[in-house]
Parts: C-alpha cells; sequence; structure tokens
C-alpha cells in the first residue's frame, strides 16, 4: 500500500511538474515578440547584427524585409541608376510596416524630414545608454543629420585620410602635413613635389578621382547645388563654383596631381600596377585612402619588389569655413526605429546591443575594413599608425536630393556635359568663366528639353 501511495506522489508531483513547464513554454510564446528589420538581405543581417542577439535574446524573433530587389537599373539607358527607388522603399516599407530600419544616410535624412523615425534621445536618457563611448565624430554627423536630434546609431562607419610619405617629405625638407588642412593647402604642398620630371609625384586622388568628380565633391562639402529643386534652375554659374573650378583646375594643370591619363600611360603592367599601388611604391607624396589602404600598406612591407618606405596619416583634406566637418566620415547601417511601431522598447533593445559594447569587440574581431564607432572597442590604442586621423572629422553638410524632381534623363545628360566642359578648361580650350557658363547653359537646356519630353 505504501509503494502505491508513493507511486501516486510521483506520479502527482511529476505531472505538476509538467504542468509549470507547460504554462513556462506558453507564458514564453506569448512573450515572444517578432521584430520586422527593414535590411538589404536576410543573410548579412543574421550574419552581421540578428545572429548574435537571437541567440541570446530567445523571445525575439526577427523577420527581415529585404531591400536588395528595389535596385533596379535602367537597362534601357545607362544601365547606373536605380528606378524610382524612393517610391519603392516607400512602398515597402507602408505595405510591411517594420519596426526596425537600417538606412544610409540619404534616406535616413529624408526619413527625418518626413518624420518616419522615432528620436532616440529620450530612450537612451531613460535606459542610461552609454553615449559618451561612442565616438564624437559620429554622434555628430548623426545629430546633423537630424537638425540636432538623434534618430538613429551607428556601429560602423567609413572615414578618409591623407596619407604622406615621410621619406619624400624628409628628401625634400617639406613640412609633414597637419590635421585639418585644407584642399587648397594640401594642393601647396603638392606643389612643391611636381617639377618638370616629375609630374603628378605631389598627390594621388582618392580612388582614381578625376578631375570633375574631385570638383564636384567639393562642391558637395561646400553645400554647393548644381540645380535649384523647387525652381529647377541650374545654379553652376556662380561665384562659390568658380573658386572651387580655379582651385582644382589650376592644381591639376600645375602638375601637383596625379591623373587618370598618367595611369593609363604608365609603362608597368595592369596587374603589378594601379593609382593606389603608385604610392605603395613610395613614388607618390601624398593620397587620399579609406582605412582598407593600412592594411594594403603593412602588407606592401613584406612584397620583396617593393622597397619600404615610412608613411602616416592626417585628416583628409577640409572645408575652409568647417575645419572640422570635411565630409570625409560616411555612414551607412544606421539603426532606427519606425515611428508607427507597436515595439518600441523592443526595438531600442536591440539598437542598443547593435551599438553596444559587447557587439563592438565582436566587430573588432573580425577584420572589417570598417571603422568602429565605439572608443572603448575600436583598435586607435593597439595600432601603430595614427589612426586618429580616420575619427577627427565629421561628415558636416550633406546635400540631399529629391532625384524624383529631375524630369527624364538628365542626371546622365548633365554629368556628360559637366565632364566635357571640365575638359576643355583643364587643356586650355576654354576659360573657366566660359566652362561655367556653358554647362549653367547647356545644363539648363538639357534639364528644360527633359521637361518638355515628360508633358508630351
Amino acid at each position: 500500500m505504501k509503494k502505491v501511495v508513493h507511486i501516486i506522489v510521483v506520479f502527482t508531483i511529476a505531472m505538476s511538474m509538467l504542468a509549470a513547464c507547460n504554462n513556462t513554454l506558453e507564458e514564453a510564446e506569448e512573450n515572444k515578440i517578432t521584430l520586422k528589420v527593414l535590411f538589404r538581405s536576410e543573410e548579412s543581417f543574421f550574419q552581421q547584427y540578428g545572429g548574435y542577439y537571437s541567440a541570446a535574446n530567445s523571445n525575439v524573433d526577427f523577420e527581415v524585409i529585404e531591400t536588395d530587389h528595389l535596385s533596379e537599373y535602367d537597362e534601357e539607358n545607362d544601365g547606373m541608376h536605380v528606378l524610382n527607388y524612393d517610391e519603392k522603399i516607400k512602398k515597402l516599407i507602408e505595405d510591411e510596416k517594420p519596426d526596425i530600419m537600417i538606412l544610409d544616410e540619404i534616406i535616413f535624412k529624408q526619413f527625418i524630414e518626413e518624420n518616419r523615425l522615432y528620436s532616440l534621445d529620450e530612450l537612451m536618457v531613460k535606459d542610461n545608454f552609454d553615449i559618451d563611448n561612442i565616438e564624437d565624430s559620429v554622434l555628430e554627423s548623426l545629430r546633423y543629420l537630424g537638425d540636432g536630434m538623434l534618430y538613429g546609431l551607428a556601429p560602423h562607419f567609413i572615414s578618409q585620410a591623407l596619407f604622406y610619405n615621410k621619406d619624400l617629405f624628409d628628401e625634400k625638407d617639406v613640412q609633414y602635413p597637419t590635421d585639418f588642412m585644407t584642399w587648397e593647402e594640401v594642393f601647396d604642398v603638392a606643389k612643391l613635389f611636381s617639377t618638370e620630371h616629375e609630374k603628378g609625384a605631389g598627390l594621388l586622388p582618392y580612388s582614381n578621382m578625376s578631375i570633375s568628380e574631385l570638383i564636384m565633391m567639393m562642391g558637395n562639402v561646400n553645400e554647393l547645388y548644381i540645380v535649384d529643386e523647387d525652381s529647377l534652375e541650374v545654379t553652376m554659374n556662380t561665384e562659390p563654383w568658380t573658386e572651387i573650378f580655379e582651385t582644382v583646375i589650376k592644381a591639376y594643370q600645375s602638375g601637383a596631381v596625379y591623373t587618370k591619363d598618367q595611369v593609363d600611360d604608365d609603362e608597368h603592367e595592369q596587374s603589378t600596377h594601379s593609382i593606389e599601388g603608385d604610392f605603395a611604391k613610395g613614388n607618390i607624396a601624398m593620397t587620399i585612402g579609406d582605412y582598407w589602404m593600412v592594411d594594403d600598406l603593412k602588407r606592401a612591407d613584406y612584397n620583396p619588389e617593393v622597397e619600404r618606405f615610412n608613411w602616416d596619416i592626417v585628416t583628409a583634406p577640409v572645408d575652409a569655413e568647417q575645419r572640422k566637418s570635411g565630409g570625409s566620415i560616411h555612414i551607412y547601417d544606421i539603426f532606427s526605429i519606425n515611428s508607427q511601431t507597436e515595439h518600441i522598447d523592443a526595438a531600442w533593445d536591440f539598437i542598443q546591443y547593435v551599438n553596444g559594447n559587447e557587439q563592438a569587440q565582436i566587430m573588432a574581431k573580425a577584420n572589417s575594413s570598417n571603422l568602429l564607432s565605439r572608443k572603448t572597442n575600436s583598435f586607435i590604442e593597439s595600432s601603430d599608425v595614427n589612426l586618429d586621423a580616420f575619427y577627427k572629422v565629421s561628415a558636416g553638410p550633406t546635400l540631399s536630393y529629391d532625384f524624383n524632381k529631375f524630369p527624364g534623363m538628365f542626371l546622365i545628360t548633365f554629368d556628360e556635359i559637366f565632364e566635357q566642359e571640365v575638359q576643355l578648361a583643364y587643356e586650355g580650350e576654354k576659360t573657366i568663366e566660359e566652362a561655367l557658363q556653358s554647362i549653367q547653359e547647356r545644363g539648363q537646356e538639357a534639364l528644360d528639353q527633359e521637361k518638355r519630353n515628360e508633358n508630351q
């Protein structure tokens, strides 16, 4: 009889425990949340961000709304420009209603202006989020995009710096470059390395940049638009644009800057020569490069065919009016919360994790070509190179065009006109004033023609 009672008691306890476990599982399922995330691809999301968080938070599932398929290129024309991207991504958001949106700078700024994003400032204060250990330049850039408020956080970023060959500077007894130099100052230094037999030995533009591309980039840093979006009038023939044209074209004409033509005419075989490679071979005094160039130069030290030389880096050239805001920082994968979500706290918890210390430590071990936003886990202190130069300059002004306002293929036509006229000015076939006047007139004619074509 005692055995029977004992069995009954044990069975009763076991059933009670099983019922409790079932209740716990049911409660866990009831408390489980599915966060919808707008991102390029599901695979990339889980590899970079979601996988680590999911392992530690079993109560959260992710549904990734992919955006890669939105990048449908215009094959009928140039095959390069994305068709109606703004319209398509907004339609996708309206249909899928994501809780979290991971955006680039342009879409991020646009969505802030359209009140699509939730401010993170109060959430950070409430949870005492460690914002002090996020790089100032990154926060300044994000706050600039949000008119002083913070609508998103980014765990990493891309930045440029000015690399220089210390040995060449020593040979010519020229003072080393310093942080926060303007483009004009860098061009002046580059001219000191240009002789009749050493054209272009002073400065190598970023990523084989053409003359017209450099002019356009400097115009962007100075917040100069090519077209007034409201009036649809070309705005190139102005004093600020004239100053930039004169600065860049005269620098190229002086032989201080390495040009694409010099790359094309180089006698080195393509397999062993690139525009970046000439700096690595010790032939160029200065160049503009991303963080990945640090690794390239370190690897070159072990190449027996390349003579080793001493080099260092300072901040990329900046605008004279905003010396600590040169546009050399580019932020992508900005984690933001949809202002219409019902899961603000859960979305914020995930964004905290991605931008926190634990995730930064994981990314630091991944040998990424990107720079980390977290000061405590960035690799500045452990490096023998002045990596601080990548962190000192904030992004500053970011021009944001509503490309849907530009009719037809105007932008493609304008690029061609711009390239042609810049080349004529560089070759001395036209004065800078004549080239700008022609860009203004031909650009306006192209814009008006595209408007007429759309109205037919």
